[in-house]
């Protein structure tokens, strides 16, 4: 970890709110004035068109429903190495805040690298686009798309499921959003002062599949493996039921529930 300040100041939000962006996170990537924005900024969208998931995937999400936005970070604090601390750190934070809101629940989980699950099914997903110049970070922007009071979704998504779903009531997405906002914030703060074992400790208590043996498809095989952790890099790490070590990353391999 490279050198974080011995004081850092809370993170502040400032949230800048749109009717309808076709992505939250390219609003950010690819208009040149937002690069100069303040840590913190946040552009919420209540209807995303064409949202962006992990490995190019789409996000469907029905217009005024949800929790779609990003949110810009500048951990020039971190190298880059290590920037997989950011998605744990965002991981945690929406686990935290979902806990918060469902607290009845204990199946709420982190499928690795970043999507959180209620049960066996979604309830969110990221996207984080870094901006780096050499070996040092200028930004990153990190997507969140939380499910929250849409109940019918696109029959190609294999396991959606919202809080509204789960609990069976409508939620308030802008509430929602200042607790996820502010446990972004706490966690955030955790990672500037160092604390990354308190981080790695939650990520890791809170992930899916840990320690138990579950069926996977690894480079178009069906295998039987345990996850035993990641490495510092973010890969993910597992031992076959013939006692193979294997270290993967998100293109290689899909769970299957």
């Amino acid at each position: 970890m490279s050198q974080t300040p011995n004081n850092p100041q809370p993170l502040r939000f400032d949230v800048l709110a749109f009717d309808r962006l076709a992505s939250t996170n390219l609003y950010f990537m690819d208009n040149e004035t937002m690069h100069d924005q303040p840590e913190g900024t946040v552009v919420l969208a209540k209807h995303q068109t064409d949202g962006i998931g992990q490995s190019g995937n789409s996000w469907s999400s029905e217009e005024g429903k949800n929790l779609t936005f990003s949110v810009m970070l500048r951990p020039t604090f971190l190298p880059v190495a290590a920037q997989f601390e950011l998605h744990k750190v965002l991981s945690v934070a929406v686990c935290t805040t979902l806990q918060q809101l469902l607290p009845e629940r204990d199946d709420i989980r982190i499928k690795w690298p970043n999507d959180i699950y209620v049960g066996n099914r979604k309830i969110c997903g990221m996207l984080v686009n870094n901006k780096i110049s050499g070996n040092s970070y200028t930004f990153a922007v990190a997507g969140i798309g939380l499910n929250v009071n849409q109940t019918a979704f696109d029959p190609s998504l294999p396991n959606p499921t919202s809080l509204k779903t789960v609990v069976g009531k409508d939620f308030e997405t802008f509430d929602i959003l200042q607790v996820l906002l502010h446990e972004i914030g706490v966690w955030y703060t955790k990672l500037k002062l160092g604390e990354t074992s308190e981080i790695n400790q939650n990520y890791m208590k809170n992930m899916l599949n840990l320690g138990q043996q579950k069926s996977y498809r690894y480079r178009n095989e069906t295998i039987d493996a345990t996850i035993t952790g990641i490495d510092k890099f973010g890969h993910l790490q597992l031992q076959t039921t013939d006692n193979k070590s294997i270290t993967c990353d998100i293109k290689e391999i899909q769970y299957i529930f």
